[in-house]
């Protein structure tokens, strides 16, 4: 009696040990790209302009060509919407258009950057120029 209580308990560990998913490496899918992050920094000029907000907006909406064709950015007064990181970073104007309004919609009132791209070295700027 005692030996089929051993053998049953020793089976049972053994059988709930071979059940167990082998580990799994942390780094196995080298395809993820991190997600597209937001800042709002900029230049020190940015929370002084006047009508630079209305600046950006007509640039744009008005100066920058919104299609599905390569676009490095537009510039209204001291407003300047553009493509910023390693030269492989390429956008489009619709694309830059969109970006534009999630910098906005992150809370960036003035001016701001999505990061976006591999390891996020691209990244979509808004800033005061001179």
């Amino acid at each position: 009696m005692r030996f089929e209580i051993l053998s049953t308990l020793f089976l049972t560990s053994f059988a709930s040990a071979a059940a167990v998913a082998p580990a799994v490496a942390e780094d196995q899918s080298p395809n993820l790209q991190k997600r597209d992050y937001f800042d709002c920094d900029g230049s020190g000029m940015c929370a002084g302009a006047v009508n630079f907000v209305r600046d950006c907006d007509i640039a744009v909406n008005t100066v920058l060509i919104r299609n599905d064709d390569l676009n490095y950015g537009a510039q209204r007064g001291n407003c300047k919407i553009f493509i910023a990181g390693p030269r492989d970073c390429e956008r489009t104007g619709n694309q830059m258009w969109y970006d534009y309004q999630e910098i906005r919609s992150h809370g960036c009132a003035r001016c701001g950057s999505k990061h976006w791209g591999r390891d996020n070295a691209c990244r979509t700027t808004v800033n005061y120029v001179a």
